[in-house]
């Protein structure tokens, strides 16, 4: 628990949030944090050699979210229409009624996985909370084996 708290302490001394301000009509107060403050803050402070790559890896990981989300989304209107047919019972009549049922179960498998999977990558907070549980679930097998 103290190794959780270490680093969780560790990470918010190094991405000062705190002094990412909202413009507020008469006040500057911080009242939320905004993409542009974000941006002109990471620019004024973070330098190039390290801004370029990492700016390069974020957006390929949201491109490659994007794109899996999309295609998850057309597999499982797939799956569903797969689903349509087997209820109006449009299979091959040489099929087992055994045949179906395991046809049937394994179309509602796949579109029950379908449905999890775009709801993890269509949603980008859930998204990014799971990756980084996954990355520290990574490294601590890597940290483990070495020491």
């Amino acid at each position: 628990m103290k190794k959780i708290g270490i680093v969780l302490f560790i990470m918010l001394s190094i991405f000062p949030i705190y002094k990412i301000y909202a413009e507020n009509d008469e006040t500057s107060a911080p009242v939320s944090i905004t993409i542009q403050n974000a941006e002109k803050l990471i620019e004024k402070t973070i330098p190039d050699f390290i801004k370029k790559p990492v700016i390069f890896a974020v957006n390929t990981i949201e491109e490659f979210r994007k794109n899996i989300g999309t295609l998850l989304e057309s597999e499982k209107e797939r799956a569903k229409t797969e689903i349509e047919i087997l209820k109006n019972g449009e299979t091959p009549s040489n099929s087992g009624t055994e045949e179906k049922k395991s046809n049937k179960m394994l179309t509602y498998a796949k579109l029950y996985l379908f449905i999890f999977s775009s709801a993890i990558l269509n949603n980008v907070i859930s998204f990014y909370i799971i990756s980084i549980v996954f990355l520290f679930l990574f490294i601590r097998r890597i940290w483990r084996l070495i020491f």
